[in-house]
């Protein structure tokens, strides 16, 4: 028999069990098979051979030229259209041509276009170009001055007709005396610096120029001067000032 007082009670076994779950369900779906579609090769463009540069850039300086050429005519077109009113004054007249030079060198100080050329003249020149209609008047107003120093005013007219005949029909009444004329642009009102403010005693020459009568008048600053021979000179000199207006 044992002896309760020396009896000791044995721990009970510990012992821990690990959860049990429920056995996986075998996946037996197909995983999705993904398609990786190709892209076509990109086209590889040849290198351009020598001919095709070449031809490339002289296209290219060809349009180039042809700009540069189109915006120097619409310059001139402007300049042109720039020149066609009143000039400054003290504007040199260009000749021509060297072999149209002449004796004297004229400045020009007022010029006016205009197709109404009857309200541009007086007496029976009037009335025949009221009659006979022009294409246009061209009144210039000059000066120059003589070997010795006088100076001298210039007026000079382009009347451009339709026909060469009804030019010279024209021509032939303005070198009759008493017929009116023209109007120099002194009787519209135009002047120079110190000079006079109408023809006295003017020196007169008149020239056909194809289907253009050209006309010049010539006069002294100083009234007491009179030279009708130097006069008469000078007039024929300044006929080529009209010369670029006659087409």
């Amino acid at each position: 028999m044992s002896d309760p007082e020396h009896h000791v009670e044995q721990p009970a076994e510990c012992t821990t069990e690990l959860p049990k779950f429920p056995p996986r369900p075998t996946d037996t779906a197909q995983m999705p098979v993904l398609l990786i579609r190709e892209e076509p090769p990109v086209p590889v463009s040849p290198e351009p051979v020598p001919e095709m540069l070449e031809k490339d850039r002289l296209l290219r300086l060809g349009t180039r030229v042809v700009g540069l050429i189109a915006a120097v005519a619409l310059c001139g077109t402007a300049w042109a259209l720039l020149t066609r009113g009143n000039t400054e004054e003290g504007t040199p007249v260009p000749a021509p041509g060297a072999e149209a030079q002449g004796r004297y060198q004229f400045t020009e100080h007022h010029i006016q276009r205009t197709p109404h050329c009857e309200a541009h003249a007086y007496d029976d020149t009037k009335v025949f170009l009221s009659r006979h209609r022009c294409e246009e008047v061209v009144q210039q107003l000059l000066t120059t001055h003589t070997a010795d120093g006088s100076r001298v005013v210039v007026a000079v007219s382009v009347v451009r007709m339709p026909t060469a005949s009804d030019a010279e029909a024209l021509k032939k009444l303005t070198d009759t005396d008493g017929t009116g004329n023209v109007n120099d642009l002194l009787r519209e009102g135009r002047r120079v610096p110190s000079g006079p403010s109408s023809l006295i005693d003017a020196g007169y020459a008149a020239a056909l120029d194809g289907r253009a009568v050209v006309i010049a008048e010539a006069d002294f600053f100083d009234p007491e001067r009179s030279d009708d021979t130097l006069l008469r000179e000078i007039a024929v000199d300044a006929l080529r000032a009209g010369h670029p207006y006659t087409s």
